[in-house]
């Protein structure tokens, strides 16, 4: 209705959303969004064609939904704000997935070029702490090469990922690691006040 309180709710509802309709009827239908913080306003809601938001659904998955609004308030017989939704979890997944697959490396999981760029024209524009600053260090694995033609690329893909684990496992919180290409990595050191503190 015009306050945002559920009103009605069709008995697929479970089946599409995984939310039974006893659980939202005469609740304000802000209770079902699960990442949302400010409450809705049905009027500018009902202005927009289409909305996606999430809920959790009754075992505590989050559930991602699209949303067609439609603006009957002005209607008699229904004076409300219909939402016709559908699950769209598996595509916003599958996109989520993509978006962290272009990012990153497939081999190390590691960051890739890209990104690393990305976080290290961030930090030099965030940095301006006097007593900080932060350093970029370049590896290079010596005579990988080697390991390739004389044990095999499954061998070098199983030593570049055991590099990656060890950089990780070495790193603060908000130190970046990449795998830039071949055997060459780098890594971004935050807040960092001096040189040895970076060896």
């Amino acid at each position: 209705d015009r306050d945002g309180v559920v009103r009605y709710a069709a008995p697929q509802l479970h089946a599409i959303v995984g939310v039974a309709a006893a659980r939202i009827i005469d609740r304000p239908v802000t209770e079902l969004i699960g990442s949302a913080t400010n409450p809705l306003d049905m009027e500018a809601l009902a202005e927009v064609g289409t909305v996606q938001w999430d809920v959790v659904d009754d075992t505590g998955e989050v559930r991602y939904l699209e949303t067609v609004v439609s603006d009957r308030l002005d209607d008699q017989a229904i004076q409300g704000v219909v939402l016709n939704t559908r699950d769209v979890t598996d595509r916003h997944v599958a996109q989520v997935a993509l978006a962290y697959r272009a990012y990153h490396d497939t081999l190390t999981d590691l960051a890739n070029r890209e990104l690393f760029e990305q976080c290290v024209t961030e930090a030099i524009g965030e940095s301006g702490h006097p007593d900080e600053t932060l350093a970029v260090i370049l590896i290079d694995l010596d005579d990988f090469k080697t390991v390739n033609d004389s044990l095999g690329h499954a061998a070098g893909d199983a030593l570049l990922g055991e590099v990656a684990t060890r950089l990780r496992a070495t790193l603060r919180a908000e130190d970046i690691a990449a795998r830039l290409g071949g055997d060459e990595f780098a890594i971004l050191l935050s807040r960092v006040r001096d040189l040895e503190e970076v060896e």
